[in-house]
């Protein structure tokens, strides 16, 4: 266990197909921390389930980004959340802003954001029928939070 540089009863369950052998996750962790010059900051015990490029963004960031593991869904990229922030996820449906008054309701009304928090919009439904409004209003949305979903309704 010492020569891995984590214990094996700390790590946390994963399915067996996302784990990769304790001695080959040691040797991949040197090999990343030796690229990114950083030997000196250790992987969390749930590492061994992590890709590669996971890791690489580890050691990269000093540290600080951790991979978020809400869902994995093959091809579709993963966004990492600074580690210290919190996530903020608000929702907003059929803003309708072909109608200008609430295209402005919408651009006054955003919440502000916060220190410390990292902010998601799912945007449902019906925002407009013109393209160049819809761009203009995601834009908007897209402005204030630091990720936006859309699915057209």
């Amino acid at each position: 266990q010492q020569r891995l540089g984590f214990s094996l009863a700390l790590l946390p369950r994963f399915p067996t197909s996302m784990l990769r052998d304790p001695f080959e996750h040691a040797a991949l962790v040197q090999r990343i921390q030796s690229e990114c010059f950083a030997e000196d900051i250790e992987p969390p015990a749930d590492s061994l389930g992590w890709t590669e490029e996971e890791l690489h963004a580890f050691f990269e960031s000093g540290g600080d980004e951790l991979p978020l593991r809400f869902a994995e869904t093959p091809g579709v990229p993963v966004r990492i959340i600074p580690a210290g922030m919190r996530a903020r996820v608000f929702v907003i449906s059929d803003m309708h802003c072909d109608h200008p008054q609430n295209f402005g309701w919408i651009q006054q009304r955003l919440p502000a954001s916060s220190s410390g928090c990292f902010d998601v919009c799912v945007c449902c439904g019906d925002v407009s029928d013109n393209l160049g409004v819809l761009r203009q209003a995601l834009g908007v949305l897209r402005a204030r939070f630091d990720e936006v979903f859309f699915t057209p309704g």
